[in-house]
């Protein structure tokens, strides 16, 4: 969750039920990607929900986490948590010796930057990024979606498959896979956008207050993991790309 969401990185049973799906999403991916020993970085770590989740899933991958909006509390608050020493606000300060960072997530990173072009091809000129590093990348999709939700966050832009691509390509990266996911929830965020445009509704802050309930969490959680995986398999069958409220990118740094 951004740090905006979640200032305090209070740890709760509770936790929004997207950004659990999500994280069964991604973990699917880079669970064929990653070597053991190797790292894994999580750039824009926010509250620690990612690195909590890999490190309940997988006590065998390292990793490290990376926020420019850490203060010295926050850092230490997750170390202690995550039981790490690689938390850090600056990437120039990231140590590992001589291993190698062979996966970078940047989950809902690339919408909050203005540049996001330097950025990543900033981060992929660190020493410790291994020469076939290979990225995934969630961003939230359809810019004609945009709303105030987005503003509250600090979202520049939101993407599509066609914009992204363009984006990734223009790095020079290679593209090993991409689709969108989350797909009921796209026709509530069209129905938001409407009521914003017709009605003056305000869902700036509302990601926050909702989900406070154990039993609609998981119920909602369930959903969303289970039509993220049947969408995705109608997709490897088909090559279909259904949209949804998000997408996803996985690429890999060409030599």
């Amino acid at each position: 969750m951004d740090l905006v969401e979640n200032p305090n990185l209070k740890e709760s049973n509770i936790s929004h039920p997207w950004e659990y799906a999500r994280f069964v999403f991604i973990k699917d991916i880079f669970n064929t990607l990653i070597r053991e020993e190797d790292y894994l970085l999580d750039m824009g770590s926010g509250d620690g929900f990612v690195l909590s989740q890999i490190q309940r899933s997988n006590k065998k991958i390292n990793f490290i986490g990376v926020d420019k909006y850490y203060n010295s509390n926050q850092i230490n608050k997750l170390k202690s948590r995550l039981k790490s020493d690689h938390i850090y606000n600056k990437i120039e300060s990231v140590e590992i010796g001589e291993s190698k960072v062979t996966i970078v997530l940047l989950l809902d990173v690339l919408e909050h930057i203005k540049d996001p072009k330097k950025i990543l091809n900033d981060l992929v000129k660190n020493i410790f990024i291994d020469k076939e590093c290979k990225l995934i990348i969630t961003v939230p999709a359809f810019q004609s979606l945009f709303t105030a939700h987005d503003k509250y966050l600090g979202h520049y832009k939101r993407y599509n498959l066609k914009s992204i691509e363009k984006l990734i390509k223009s790095c020079g990266f290679i593209i090993l896979d991409k689709g969108y996911f989350f797909y009921s929830i796209l026709i509530i965020r069209i129905l938001e956008k409407l009521a914003e445009i017709f009605f003056k509704y305000d869902n700036s802050n509302k990601v926050s207050q909702n989900f406070k309930h154990k039993f609609f969490s998981s119920l909602i959680k369930n959903i969303m993991i289970s039509e993220n995986l049947i969408f995705k398999k109608i997709k490897n069958i088909t090559g279909i790309n259904f949209p949804g409220l998000s997408l996803y990118i996985v690429c890999q740094i060409q030599q």
